[in-house]
């Protein structure tokens, strides 16, 4: 059995509705061996404090 890559994701934006879009799209899709761990930021502040102290792959 292979080992799952995890892959961090934020997602910022200042709208909830489209925060919560996005993850479920992405939490909904069938990745092979992929684990999606997603965090969201509504405002500048919370998004440096994630980004600062957290490990992301990708920054949306």
């Amino acid at each position: 059995m292979q080992e799952r890559e995890e892959i961090n994701i934020l997602f910022i934006d200042d709208h909830h509705m489209i925060l919560e879009d996005y993850k479920n799209v992405l939490s909904r899709s069938e990745l092979n061996n992929i684990y999606l761990s997603i965090d969201t930021a509504d405002n500048c502040d919370t998004a440096w404090e994630n980004i600062v102290n957290g490990t992301y792959q990708t920054v949306f």
